[in-house]
């Protein structure tokens, strides 16, 4: 893609990420989790993802306890097929050799 046509491009796939397009539909596979998070933002006080302090907006809330959840939960790579079939490869993985 050259610098003259990015806008075109965007203009052209813009439709696929809106609610009615395909790629909308399919937004797990092609959202990432940043865009997802900025999508959920401002229902997530609504959720309860609030912070009695204030200090933190409810966004930086949900980070922190879906981390926090990861960091206490045995076999996290089992829960989506790519990360399990990563884990594999690493495992059988032998780093010594060049």
């Amino acid at each position: 893609m050259s610098p003259e046509n990015v806008q075109g491009k965007f203009r052209d796939l813009l439709p696929k990420f809106k609610s009615a397009g395909s790629r909308f539909q399919n937004y797990l596979h092609y959202f990432a989790g940043k865009d997802l998070l900025y999508a959920m933002r401002d229902k997530l006080g609504d959720w309860g993802f609030e912070d009695s302090s204030n200090k933190n907006h409810p966004e930086e809330v949900f980070i922190e306890r879906v981390v926090t959840r990861i960091e206490h939960t045995d076999g996290v790579w089992e829960w989506l097929p790519k990360w399990k079939k990563l884990r594999q490869l690493i495992e059988e993985t032998n780093f010594s050799e060049s």
